[in-house]
């Protein structure tokens, strides 16, 4: 399993791969709040397609095979990832230029 840069193997019984394994090595659920979506998917499915869902609704991945390689995608909570974009401030850039003091020193250095 792949999550950011972050690699490591999980247990994969009789093509199952539980979530918990994953959150209890990645702390997903520390990190992430609400109503978040993890996905799993296969490194080199070119289309994308994520891994189903246990049927039971169990938090669990079916049809996962031994040695592949799987990537970790999270959908955050769409209230709370609106509600952070809102309270957040643009970047604001640093520009030497119109903090430096001047003096001999400064320029000496500089040159």
């Amino acid at each position: 399993m792949k999550y950011n840069h972050y690699k490591e193997k999980f247990p994969i019984i009789d093509g199952v791969l539980l979530e918990a394994d994953i959150d209890e090595q990645y702390c997903l659920s520390f990190v992430f709040k609400g109503d978040y979506h993890i996905h799993i998917r296969d490194e080199k499915d070119p289309e994308k397609r994520y891994q189903p869902k246990h049927p039971d609704g169990s938090k669990a991945w079916v049809d996962c095979e031994d040695g592949k390689t799987y990537i970790i995608e999270v959908d955050e909570d769409p209230v709370l990832e609106a509600e952070r974009r809102k309270n957040s401030k643009p970047i604001q850039f640093y520009k030497p230029e119109e903090n430096i003091k001047k003096n001999n020193r400064i320029d000496g250095i500089t040159n």
